[in-house]
Protein backbone atom coordinates (compact mmCIF):
# COMPACT_ATOMS: atom_id res chain seq x y z
CA UNK A 1 0.00 0.00 0.00
CA UNK A 2 3.02 2.40 0.68
CA UNK A 3 3.81 2.17 -3.15
CA UNK A 4 0.60 2.70 -4.01
CA UNK A 5 0.50 5.37 -2.48
CA UNK A 6 3.54 6.78 -2.98
CA UNK A 7 2.85 6.65 -7.15
CA UNK A 8 -0.85 8.27 -6.86
CA UNK A 9 0.74 11.21 -5.11
CA UNK A 10 3.43 11.58 -7.66
CA UNK A 11 0.89 11.16 -10.23
CA UNK A 12 -1.59 13.36 -8.74
CA UNK A 13 0.82 16.17 -8.16
CA UNK A 14 2.25 15.94 -12.00
CA UNK A 15 -1.18 16.42 -12.79
CA UNK A 16 -1.95 19.37 -10.85
CA UNK A 17 1.54 20.97 -12.54
CA UNK A 18 0.21 20.19 -15.83
CA UNK A 19 -2.83 21.83 -14.71
CA UNK A 20 -0.80 24.97 -13.54
CA UNK A 21 1.21 24.85 -16.84
CA UNK A 22 -1.61 24.39 -19.18
CA UNK A 23 -3.61 27.60 -17.40
CA UNK A 24 -0.68 29.45 -17.31
CA UNK A 25 -0.06 28.74 -21.18
CA UNK A 26 -3.22 29.88 -22.01
CA UNK A 27 -2.77 33.46 -20.78
CA UNK A 28 0.02 34.40 -21.99
CA UNK A 29 -0.71 32.18 -25.62
CA UNK A 30 -2.50 29.70 -25.75
CA UNK A 31 -2.42 30.15 -30.15
CA UNK A 32 0.86 29.94 -30.25
CA UNK A 33 1.67 27.11 -27.83
CA UNK A 34 -1.33 25.17 -29.59
CA UNK A 35 0.91 21.76 -29.63
CA UNK A 36 1.97 21.98 -26.24
CA UNK A 37 -1.04 22.34 -24.91
CA UNK A 38 -2.52 18.93 -26.44
CA UNK A 39 0.80 17.30 -25.46
CA UNK A 40 -0.28 18.21 -21.74
CA UNK A 41 -3.70 17.11 -22.20
CA UNK A 42 -2.94 14.33 -23.56
CA UNK A 43 -0.54 13.27 -20.54
CA UNK A 44 -2.49 14.81 -18.38
CA UNK A 45 -4.89 11.71 -20.15
CA UNK A 46 -2.10 9.32 -19.73
CA UNK A 47 -2.14 10.13 -16.21
CA UNK A 48 -5.59 9.47 -15.52
CA UNK A 49 -5.66 5.64 -17.25
CA UNK A 50 -2.36 5.21 -15.03
CA UNK A 51 -4.58 6.30 -11.69
CA UNK A 52 -7.51 4.07 -12.75
CA UNK A 53 -5.25 1.18 -12.47
CA UNK A 54 -4.49 2.01 -9.17
CA UNK A 55 -7.63 3.14 -7.88
CA UNK A 56 -10.69 2.78 -10.41
CA UNK A 57 -12.47 4.66 -12.91
CA UNK A 58 -15.06 7.04 -11.25
CA UNK A 59 -18.16 6.37 -11.05
CA UNK A 60 -20.96 8.48 -12.14
CA UNK A 61 -23.93 5.96 -11.14
CA UNK A 62 -25.68 6.57 -7.91
CA UNK A 63 -26.69 4.46 -5.50
CA UNK A 64 -25.07 0.77 -4.21
CA UNK A 65 -23.76 -0.59 -7.47
CA UNK A 66 -21.04 -3.23 -8.16
CA UNK A 67 -17.79 -2.33 -9.96
CA UNK A 68 -16.89 -5.75 -11.90
CA UNK A 69 -13.01 -3.96 -12.44
CA UNK A 70 -10.31 -4.94 -10.21
CA UNK A 71 -7.84 -1.87 -9.51
CA UNK A 72 -4.66 -2.63 -7.25
CA UNK A 73 -6.30 -1.11 -4.42
CA UNK A 74 -9.47 -3.23 -4.21
CA UNK A 75 -7.19 -6.60 -5.01
CA UNK A 76 -4.74 -5.61 -2.05
CA UNK A 77 -7.95 -4.97 -0.05
CA UNK A 78 -9.20 -8.00 -0.74
CA UNK A 79 -6.33 -10.28 -0.05
CA UNK A 80 -5.87 -8.66 3.11
CA UNK A 81 -9.51 -8.97 4.39
CA UNK A 82 -9.20 -12.59 3.22
CA UNK A 83 -5.72 -13.22 5.52
CA UNK A 84 -7.24 -11.21 7.95
CA UNK A 85 -10.19 -13.99 8.11
CA UNK A 86 -8.00 -16.87 8.80
CA UNK A 87 -7.28 -17.47 12.41
CA UNK A 88 -5.30 -20.44 11.35
CA UNK A 89 -3.08 -19.43 8.81
CA UNK A 90 -3.33 -18.26 5.35
CA UNK A 91 -4.43 -21.07 2.42
CA UNK A 92 -3.86 -21.31 -1.26
CA UNK A 93 -6.72 -18.79 -2.12
CA UNK A 94 -4.98 -16.61 0.32
CA UNK A 95 -1.45 -16.59 -1.53
CA UNK A 96 -2.90 -16.82 -5.26
CA UNK A 97 -5.36 -13.37 -4.18
CA UNK A 98 -1.68 -12.16 -2.64
CA UNK A 99 0.24 -12.69 -5.96
CA UNK A 100 -2.87 -11.31 -8.11
CA UNK A 101 -2.34 -7.64 -6.27
CA UNK A 102 1.59 -8.25 -6.45
CA UNK A 103 1.07 -9.04 -10.08
CA UNK A 104 -1.40 -6.11 -10.49
CA UNK A 105 1.16 -3.59 -8.67
CA UNK A 106 4.10 -4.70 -10.57
CA UNK A 107 2.53 -4.17 -13.37
CA UNK A 108 0.73 -0.57 -12.32
CA UNK A 109 4.15 0.68 -11.24
CA UNK A 110 5.84 -0.49 -14.34
CA UNK A 111 3.36 1.89 -16.47
CA UNK A 112 4.12 4.85 -13.80
CA UNK A 113 7.49 4.37 -14.13
CA UNK A 114 7.57 3.91 -17.94
CA UNK A 115 5.44 7.23 -18.27
CA UNK A 116 7.96 9.25 -16.24
CA UNK A 117 10.88 7.88 -18.22
CA UNK A 118 9.65 7.88 -21.39
CA UNK A 119 6.78 11.19 -21.70
CA UNK A 120 7.72 13.70 -18.15
CA UNK A 121 11.14 14.82 -18.79
CA UNK A 122 10.97 15.76 -22.53
CA UNK A 123 7.46 17.33 -21.91
CA UNK A 124 8.94 19.24 -18.88
CA UNK A 125 11.71 20.35 -21.10
CA UNK A 126 9.42 21.62 -23.76
CA UNK A 127 7.12 23.85 -20.73
CA UNK A 128 10.36 24.94 -19.57
CA UNK A 129 11.31 26.22 -23.15
CA UNK A 130 8.43 28.66 -23.01
CA UNK A 131 9.01 31.75 -21.17
CA UNK A 132 5.96 32.17 -18.72
CA UNK A 133 7.35 34.73 -16.40
CA UNK A 134 4.60 37.00 -15.80
CA UNK A 135 7.21 39.94 -15.75
CA UNK A 136 6.61 42.34 -18.47
CA UNK A 137 9.04 44.59 -20.73
CA UNK A 138 9.81 48.12 -18.85
CA UNK A 139 9.88 51.20 -20.23
CA UNK A 140 11.58 54.47 -19.53
CA UNK A 141 9.65 57.37 -19.13
CA UNK A 142 10.54 60.41 -20.02
CA UNK A 143 9.59 64.23 -21.13
CA UNK A 144 11.32 66.77 -23.21
CA UNK A 145 12.79 69.86 -22.02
Amino acid sequence: MQQVTLAVNQLKASKNTLATYKKRIGKKDEKANKVLVERIAAASENIDSIMDLFIGKEDKRQGIVRNPENSVVKRIYTASRYIRSRPYGITDTEKALVKHASNDLKIALKQTNSFFEENWEDLKTSIEAIELTEFKEIKRFEIDE
